[in-house]
C-alpha cells in the first residue's frame, strides 16, 4: 500500500501559485492585472532587504499613491468577491517566501547576539507600514480584509515566536552540550521566544519604571508599540506578559515589605502600592487591548484581582512563616488578624463597586472579563482555593511543629506554652475552630506522652506568680473562666439559634466547635479522666495546708472555687475536709493554749490536727523513716497537748508526726548576734544536739540520739554545713562555728570564712611550705591539719587545739601519747614567733 503524500512535499514538488502565475497577454484585463501587480511589487519592503537594515529603516517603506489608471485597473480586477478572495490568496502565496526568508537571514545574521525589542519593533513597524499602504488602496471587501489580515498575522506570530522557537532549539541541538549558563538561556528560549523575552523586558523597564508617555526614541513611545502590536494579533501575549511582569512586581513587593513584620497592619500598604504603583500602567494596557469600552465596574474587577493576588501571596508568605507567628503572639497579633481577613475574603468583584445597581449585573460582567483578550488568566489565577491555602497553613504548621518541637530534646512547660499561644492563635486565623481542631491534634498526642504534664498543669494554673510560673496564662485563664453551667447554657443558646450555619466543608468528621477553644478544658481533655488532675490537686493543696503559719486558707479556698466551677463541685470532697481540718485545728489550738500548763510557752507552739482517713496524699507517704525523736522542750509540749486534746473531744487521741511540719529557730551566738531559719523538724532536732554539747559530734552518735537514720542525719548536716552554722571537720565529725567575733561576723553575712573551708589536710599540705626546726621537727606533720581547723574556726586555744587535732588526725600519722600539752603549747609559740600564728585574748589563729 501507497503512503499517503504529505501537503507539504506537494507544495515542495508543485509550488503554490502566485500572482507572477498570471497571465501575461495583452487583453484588456490583462493590462489591467499587470499594472495593478507592477503597483504591488516588491512584495517585502525593499529597505528591509538591504543589508545595513538598521540604517534603511529610519524612513518607513510605502507603496506611493496609485494613479487614477491603476485605480481604474484595481477595480476591474477586484470587481467581486470571488475575485478578491482569490486574489488575497495569490498576494499571500507571493509573499510568504519573501516573508520567510528575510527572517531566516534576519536570525542568522544575529544569532550571537541578544535582540532588543528596539529591533524586533522596527521590523514589524516597517512591515505592517507597508502592507497597510498596499492593501490602503484595493478596496477589499471586509471578508477578504480579514483574510488578508489574518494570512498576515499569522505570518507574524509564525516567524516572531514559532520558527524562532525552533531555530533556538535546533541551534542548541547542534552545539551539544553548552555551559552551565548557556544551557540555562537555551532552555529559557524554548519556553519563550527572544522576541517575547525582549517584549518582557521592554514592558518591565517603560510600564513599571520609567512613565509611559516617555519615548524611547524621537517619536516611538509605548502607545505607539501597544498600537502596533494589537495591529498583528499580538494583543494576548502583551496581556500575558503584563500579568506575569505585575505578579512579579507583587511578589517581590511582598517578599520585602512584609517578611518577618507581623506587629503592625499591612494590608493597608499593600492595598496601596497596587492602587498606585501596578494598577495605573495596567489599566492603560486594558484600555488599549480590550474590544470594547471598558466601564467601571470591568475596572474595578481587574483591580480586585491584582489585589486578590497581592493577598494570596501575603497568606503564602505567613503560611511559610506560621511557626515563627505563633511563637511571637501575643506580639504578632496584627499579622494573624490580616491573614484571617485575607483567607475569610471571598471572590466579590462588587468589593470595589460602589454603584447600587451593579449587583444585578455581575453574571455579564464576569462573562465579560474572559473576552477582553484573554484576560481571563488573571482571573484564574486570583481565583486560588482558599480550602487550599487553609490545609496548606494545618500541613506547614504540623510539619514545623515535629521539626521544632515535637521531640523528645523539648521542654514540656514550652510545649503547653506553644499548645496555649496555638489555641489563641488560630481562633484568630479561624474563629470556627476547624483549623485548630487540626493542629492542636499532635501537639495532644505528644502531651499525652510525657510524664510531668499533670504537675506542670497543675502548678501553671495554681501559681499566680509571674516570676515563678513559667505558665502564668494558665492561672490567668482559670481566673477568667466562666463557670461549666454558663458554658453549657451557651452551648444550648448556640444550637437554638436560628442564624445557625454548618461547619466548614474542610472539618473532620468529629469536629465540634468549642471543644478545643477553651485552654484549660483542652489541656485537661487530653486523658480520659479528670481523676489524675483532681489527685494532683489535692496533693498540692495538702502541702500548701500544712506550710500555713496562721491558719488562713482564704487564698486556697479562693483556687478551690475557681477548681470547682471547672471540674464540679463534688469532684473536691477529700480537699473540703482537709481544709476544715485546719480551720478547726486553729480553734483547738485557741482552747488547749487557754487550759494548757504551759500557756506561756504554748504561744509559739501550733498543731494541725489531720483526719487521718481523708490526707491520703501526705499520710501515704510516710514511713518508718519519718519517726525520730525530737527535743524534750518539744515532746512535753506535745504530751500536753495530746492530754487537752483527749478533754474537748472525748474518745479521741492524736499520734505526733515529727517529719511534718516548720520550726522557726534563731540562733543566738557568742557575740550576741542572731540568725533566723524556718526549717523542717528534723534538721531542727539535729541543731538542737550541738546546743545541749558543746564539743564535736559524729553522724553515729546523732543518729542514735535521735533514732534517725545516717541518710537522714548527713543532710541535716550538710544543710546546717552550707549555711555556715556548723563545721565539717570529717566526712563523719561536726562542730559548732562559733569562736570569736570576726567569726561571727562571717555567720551573721551567710557566707564562708574561707573558701578551702572544706579541703582535706592533705591537700592543703601541697598549696604551702611547712615551717620547719630542729627542735620541732617532730611537729611537721601537724602544720597542713592545724592551718585548715583555723580557717574554718578561725581561733582556738591550746586545749581546744589539742582536743581537735587528736580527733582528725589518724593515729599511723602523729602518736599525740608521745608528746606533753606543754609541747603543743611550745610549738604554737614558736609558730607565733614565726608569724605563722598570732595570739588573740590567749587563743590562737592564723595571722593576716
Amino acid at each position: 500500500m501507497t503512503p499517503p503524500t504529505s501537503s507539504y512535499i506537494i507544495s515542495w514538488v508543485i509550488p503554490a501559485p502566485t500572482l507572477s502565475d498570471l497571465s501575461g497577454s495583452s487583453t484588456d484585463i490583462d493590462n489591467d492585472i499587470d499594472l495593478m501587480l507592477n503597483y504591488l511589487q516588491p512584495y517585502f519592503p525593499p529597505s528591509l532587504l538591504q543589508q545595513n537594515w538598521r540604517q534603511a529603516n529610519k524612513m518607513m517603506d510605502k507603496v506611493a499613491d496609485p494613479s487614477q489608471r491603476i485605480r481604474a485597473a484595481i477595480r476591474s480586477c477586484l470587481k467581486d468577491d470571488a475575485n478578491q478572495l482569490e486574489f488575497v490568496r495569490l498576494y499571500q502565496n507571493s509573499i510568504n517566501a519573501q516573508f520567510n526568508g528575510f527572517f531566516d537571514r534576519f536570525y542568522e545574521k544575529n544569532s550571537g547576539q541578544e535582540l532588543t525589542f528596539l529591533d524586533y519593533f522596527y521590523v514589524i513597524k516597517t512591515i505592517t507600514t507597508y502592507y497597510n499602504s498596499s492593501l490602503m488602496f484595493l478596496n477589499l471587501s471586509p471578508l477578504a480584509r480579514d483574510l488578508c489580515t489574518r494570512n498576515f498575522n499569522s505570518l507574524f506570530y509564525n516567524n516572531l515566536i514559532i520558527r524562532q522557537k525552533h531555530f533556538y532549539r535546533n541551534r542548541r541541538q547542534n552545539q551539544g552540550s553548552l555551559p552551565q549558563q548557556q544551557e540555562q538561556y537555551s532552555r529559557d528560549s524554548i519556553e519563550s521566544s527572544p522576541f517575547l523575552r525582549s517584549l518582557s523586558t521592554f514592558l518591565d523597564e517603560y510600564l513599571f519604571k520609567k512613565a509611559l508617555t516617555r519615548p524611547f526614541s524621537g517619536t516611538v513611545n509605548v502607545i505607539d508599540v501597544l498600537s502596533t502590536l494589537i495591529s498583528i494579533n499580538m494583543i494576548k501575549d502583551v496581556n500575558q506578559l503584563l500579568i506575569q511582569l505585575s505578579i512579579q512586581k507583587i511578589k517581590q513587593f511582598i517578599l520585602s515589605n512584609c517578611s518577618g513584620i507581623w506587629d503592625r497592619p499591612l494590608l493597608e500598604s499593600i492595598n496601596e502600592f497596587i492602587q498606585n504603583e501596578i494598577y495605573p500602567n495596567f489599566s492603560v494596557i486594558v484600555s488599549y487591548s480590550a474590544d470594547t469600552n471598558l466601564t467601571d465596574s470591568i475596572n474595578n474587577v481587574y483591580l480586585y484581582d491584582l489585589i486578590k493576588i497581592a493577598h494570596d501571596e501575603l497568606v503564602s508568605l505567613r503560611i511559610k512563616e506560621i511557626y515563627s507567628i505563633i511563637s511571637e503572639y501575643p506580639r504578632s497579633t496584627d499579622g494573624l488578624y490580616e491573614l484571617y481577613q485575607c483567607l475569610s475574603t471571598k471572590f466579590n468583584h462588587h468589593h470595589y463597586n460602589q454603584t447600587p445597581d451593579q449587583s444585578t449585573h455581575s453574571t455579564n460582567v464576569i462573562n465579560d472579563i474572559t473576552n477582553l483578550s484573554n484576560f481571563s488568566y488573571l482571573a484564574n489565577y486570583s481565583l486560588k482555593s482558599q480550602a487550599y491555602q487553609r490545609a496548606k497553613l494545618v500541613d506547614t504548621f504540623i510539619e514545623l511543629c515535629y521539626k521544632n518541637l515535637l521531640h523528645s530534646g523539648a521542654n514540656t512547660v514550652d510545649v503547653i506554652t506553644t499548645y496555649t499561644k496555638t489555641i489563641k492563635s488560630f481562633l484568630i486565623v479561624d474563629p470556627k475552630g476547624v483549623l485548630l481542631d487540626k493542629v492542636v491534634r499532635p501537639i495532644r498526642r505528644y502531651l499525652k506522652t510525657r510524664e510531668d504534664i499533670i504537675i506542670k498543669i497543675v502548678h501553671g494554673l495554681l501559681n499566680d506568680s509571674p516570676s515563678s510560673n513559667e505558665l502564668i496564662e494558665l492561672a490567668r485563664e482559670l481566673r477568667k473562666m466562666e463557670s461549666k453551667s454558663n458554658r453549657n447554657n451557651s452551648i444550648v443558646e448556640d444550637s437554638l439559634d436560628l442564624n445557625w450555619i454548618p461547619d466548614p466543608i474542610d472539618a473532620l468528621p468529629d469536629f465540634k466547635k468549642g471543644k478545643v477553644s477553651d485552654i484549660i478544658e483542652s489541656l485537661i481533655s487530653i486523658f480520659d479522666s479528670n481523676e489524675i488532675f483532681i489527685e494532683e490537686f489535692t496533693k498540692l493543696f495538702g502541702q500548701r495546708l500544712l506550710d500555713l503559719h496562721n491558719y488562713d486558707v482564704s487564698d486556697i479556698e479562693e483556687h478551690l472555687d475557681l477548681l470547682k466551677s471547672r471540674f464540679g463541685k463534688n469532684e473536691f470532697t477529700t480537699l473540703d475536709i482537709m481544709i476544715r481540718d485546719i480551720k478547726e485545728s486553729r480553734v483547738i489550738n485557741e482552747i488547749v493554749r487557754s487550759n494548757s500548763r504551759h500557756s506561756s510557752e504554748s504561744v509559739n507552739f501550733h498543731t494541725s490536727i489531720l483526719s487521718h482517713l481523708y490526707w491520703p496524699s501526705v499520710l501515704d507517704s510516710l514511713s518508718e523513716n519519718d519517726t525520730f525523736n525530737l527535743p524534750s522542750t518539744v515532746s512535753s509540749r506535745f504530751e500536753d497537748f495530746n492530754e487537752n486534746f483527749s478533754i474537748q473531744k472525748k474518745g479521741r487521741y492524736l499520734k505526733f508526726l515529727p517529719s511534718i511540719g516548720l520550726v522557726k529557730l534563731n540562733l543566738e551566738f557568742k557575740n550576741k548576734t542572731s540568725r533566723s531559719f524556718e526549717v523542717t523538724p528534723d534538721k531542727a532536732a539535729i541543731l538542737s544536739l550541738f546546743n545541749e554539747k558543746s564539743e564535736e559530734l559524729s553522724v553515729d552518735f546523732i543518729a542514735k540520739q535521735l533514732n534517725m537514720t545516717s541518710y537522714m542525719v548527713s543532710k541535716g548536716l550538710s544543710f546546717w554545713v552550707k549555711e555556715g552554722i556548723l563545721l565539717e571537720l570529717t566526712k563523719t565529725l561536726y562542730i559548732v562555728n562559733e569562736d570569736d567575733e570576726e567569726e561571727e561576723e562571717g555567720i551573721v553575712q551567710g557566707l564562708p570564712f574561707s573558701q578551702s573551708g572544706t579541703t582535706t589536710a592533705a591537700n592543703s599540705a601541697t598549696s604551702e611550705s611547712i615551717p620547719s626546726s630542729g627542735k620541732f621537727k617532730e611537729f611537721e606533720n601537724l602544720w597542713p591539719y592545724l592551718r585548715t581547723m583555723l580557717e574554718n574556726i578561725s581561733s582556738l586555744s591550746s586545749e581546744r587545739v589539742m582536743t581537735l587535732l587528736k580527733l582528725t588526725i589518724p593515729k599511723e600519722k602523729f602518736n599525740f601519747s608521745a608528746i606533753k600539752d606543754s609541747q603543743l603549747e611550745d610549738y604554737l609559740d614558736w609558730l607565733v614567733d614565726e608569724e605563722k600564728l598570732e595570739i588573740v585574748h590567749g587563743s590562737y589563729k592564723l595571722k593576716k
